[in-house]
């Protein structure tokens, strides 16, 4: 533009220069002439230079550079800016930090009004809010404040119950000395009021990362559909990199533009996960589409060059979206697929597997007993059984095998070494991700290792292979208290597999599997592994088997439809308590004893006092009835009533 008013200035320069030819002076029109030559020069010259410039934004890697700077000065800074001004002003007491005043309380937010709290208010006009603090002058009157003796004192910065049309609470305080009219004035100076500022929600803002892929895939153009990918992928992880701090920090995983929106990455996560619902449709014609799609989760996670668990979890739920979109794909189309179609589906959904059980998984986990590999595998092996419910919910035969067979190869994959030695030394068999919460100096591991010597990988390895046995029995409990026999899919022989640890696919390999239940005292042995330890806090292992439960809960359910409210029960891994006992009826076997690893359990101190009284009660809540017939697919009436007789 500027090349183009330079031109049309030196237009109207040689017009002037015409005009004084009538004078005849030959000085001035030399002059004019030279200078017009000169100006005429530096136009093309700039010319030249704008259009080497203009070369340069088409080139795609210098543009992308481009669109990187304009995202991080333009927007991405802008709104890590204002995420953390906006938490200051809604939980103040939050970030000053509850223990700061020593013997006076600072509550994070507040949850009611109290009648014994003594307010300190400002009066605003109508629809100002809180726009800024002045946090150093601020503190220091916080400081002055003086507990009454003898009292548990507390303070509440800005309550939420104090926002009231022309009137503002700024400080609600409990058994906390009478402050002078000087402190009330200065604590009005230091929190400013005024006008909202009008500001466009950035909380969408990933959306646009993915505008060219979906273009792109409108157009059926798969060319330009991967490089909307990769355009996309680079951009995401250049912008995440460039908000690293500390160790294993980054702001984009930590701050939310508003209160209770999703943080940038998860957003971007969120926005990826919308993108596969819409790219798994292109599989009625082609798979290329859908292909490239579920591969973004690795490529962000590899390009992000992350170490930490958020960027593990954020990776792992966005590829389980993957395999639910696409089993949800199948179930949608409500008939059978073509060959064409079928065929496709197949190869994606072993492309799938590969990529949840491959090479590139296992070095991402990370090898066992290597730092921070024990959380991610723990993670990795509660989804892994999680695979199976989008399975059984879209009626899929083909998809059920195969995932039934990904978590019952979870040990082998994952490179977990046999320990044989300890297996037999130890009291291996309660060995439960309870005790990762523990020291090994700690009583609870000296009668579980029964006088030998604490070894980390063998505690491991034996640690993960009764949890792999107890997401099993879970599974087939699941299954069993949730789902009704349906169309393709044996729920039946489904079950079987999992408590036999029986393969679908043949195979020639000497694959690692976790122990079969074969009779009613593996069951009731499960349950008291799971039980002797369970303090009933949110790290516990029924607690995480709890919410495996919860979040399969979630796959289904009925679709909600927004706005509207819904009401649920609950269901902890105790709700399956009653599933567990019918597998445990269909193995019965006349008089069946106590096991021998129970007997030298309870030797051996393993179980206390009031874990064996919670044990005692659980397990008189299992019998059943005999003269209660039994309706299911699990086992056949005849078989039940003989069973029922042994296992009571």
């Amino acid at each position: 533009m500027f090349a183009g008013l330079s031109g049309l200035s030196l237009a109207a320069f040689v017009v002037l220069g015409g005009m004084t030819l009538s004078i005849g002076d030959g000085y001035l029109n030399t002059s004019f002439a030279v200078t017009a030559f000169v100006w005429m020069l530096f136009n093309i010259i700039l010319s030249i230079w704008f259009f080497v410039s203009s070369l340069n934004v088409l080139d795609e890697s210098k543009r992308d550079r481009l669109m990187n700077k304009f995202f991080l000065s333009q927007i991405v800074d802008d709104y890590i800016q204002k995420a953390y001004i906006q938490a200051w002003l809604r939980y103040p007491g939050g970030h000053v930090g509850q223990n700061y005043l020593g013997n006076i309380k600072i509550l994070p937010y507040s949850i009611s009004e109290k009648d014994d709290m003594l307010h300190v208010k400002s009066n605003i006009s109508k629809g100002d809010v809180v726009t800024d603090i002045y946090i150093r002058p601020f503190l220091f009157l916080l400081r002055r404040l003086e507990a009454v003796d003898g009292q548990d004192a507390e303070i509440i910065i800005l309550p939420s119950f104090g926002v009231r049309s022309g009137e503002l609470t700024l400080l609600s305080s409990r058994n906390v000395k009478p402050v002078s009219g000087l402190w009330r004035w200065l604590l009005r100076r230091c929190i400013v009021t005024g006008r909202p500022e009008n500001k466009r929600d950035l909380d969408d803002i990933t959306f646009d990362f993915f505008g060219e892929a979906y273009d792109a895939l409108n157009d059926k153009n798969i060319s330009v559909f991967r490089t909307g990918i990769e355009r996309l992928t680079d951009t995401y992880t250049s912008i995440k990199r460039s908000y690293n701090y500390e160790v294993d920090k980054n702001y984009l995983d930590e701050v939310k533009e508003s209160g209770f929106s999703h943080t940038f990455s998860d957003s971007f996560h969120y926005e990826l996960r919308k993108f596969f619902r819409e790219s798994v449709k292109s599989t009625e014609y082609s798979g290329e589409y859908f292909r490239e799609s579920m591969l973004i989760p690795l490529r962000v996670y590899r390009k992000t060059q992350s170490t930490c668990f958020t960027d593990f979890r954020q990776f792992l739920l966005s590829l389980f979206r993957v395999w639910h979109v696409l089993n949800e794909w199948k179930a949608g189309l409500g008939g059978p697929l073509s060959a064409s179609q079928e065929l496709t589906h197949q190869a994606l959904i072993r492309g799938y597997i590969g990529l949840w059980e491959g090479w590139s998984m296992t070095t991402i986990t990370g090898k066992p007993g290597s730092e921070d590999s024990t959380g991610r595998l723990m993670y990795h092996l509660h989804n892994t059984a999680r695979l199976l419910i989008p399975s059984v919910v879209a009626d899929n035969a083909s998809s059920v095998r195969y995932a039934h067979d990904v978590l019952c190869l979870w040990f082998n994959q994952s490179r977990f070494t046999r320990y044989w030695e300890e297996e037999y030394r130890w009291h291996s068999f309660f060995l439960t991700p309870d005790y990762l919460s523990l020291k090994e100096t700690e009583p609870q591991w000296n009668m579980l290792l029964r006088g030998s010597k604490y070894k980390k990988d063998a505690a491991l390895s034996i640690m993960f292979a009764n949890a792999l046995s107890d997401l099993r029995l879970l599974m087939a409990g699941y299954l069993i208290a949730h789902f009704e026999s349906q169309k393709n899919i044996d729920l039946a022989d489904l079950v079987n597999h999992l408590i036999m640890s029986e393969l679908y696919e043949d195979r020639d390999t000497h694959d690692t599997l976790t122990p079969a239940f074969r009779r009613s005292v593996d069951i009731i042995d499960m349950i008291l592994r799971i039980e002797h330890c369970n303090l009933h806090t949110n790290t516990s292992w029924y607690s995480g088997l709890s919410e495996t439960i919860e979040v399969m809960n979630s796959y289904n359910e009925r679709p909600y439809i927004p706005g509207r409210m819904y009401t649920g029960e609950y269901e902890d891994l105790g709700s399956l308590y009653g599933a567990f006992a019918l597998l445990a009826i269909k193995l019965a076997r006349p008089a069946e004893q106590v096991t021998q690893r129970v007997n030298e359990a309870l030797a051996g101190g393993v179980f206390s006092y009031s874990s064996k009284d919670r044990i005692i009660s659980i397990l008189k809540r299992l019998k059943r009835d005999p003269s209660v017939p039994y309706e299911g697919y699990i086992i056949s009436e005849a078989d039940y009533a003989t069973n029922v007789v042994f296992f009571k």
